[in-house]
């Protein structure tokens, strides 16, 4: 998966206005504000989102099968 980055990143001229830049402060954090902040409600949503979708499972085993749901593994009463 690098490897295509790679091959793509390397036929890519040089960009002047990068290699003449300023370096960075030592202790200049590599991620910013921003970042985190995306970084944090992407997953706060996808933990609210697995959640719903546990619930939704849960509620619908009580309502489909319940403890009762031999029916969904077996493949001997196909409709063929």
């Amino acid at each position: 998966m690098d490897t295509f980055a790679a091959i793509a990143l390397s036929t890519e001229p040089p960009v002047d206005s990068v290699i003449d830049g300023r370096p960075f402060k030592g202790n200049a954090a590599v991620l910013s504000a921003s970042v985190w902040r995306q970084i944090l409600g992407i997953s706060v949503w996808n933990i609210i989102v697995i959640v719903f979708q546990m619930i939704t499972m849960i509620c619908n085993e009580k309502y489909i099968g319940g403890a009762d749901a031999s029916w969904i593994g077996d493949t001997s009463k196909s409709v063929a």
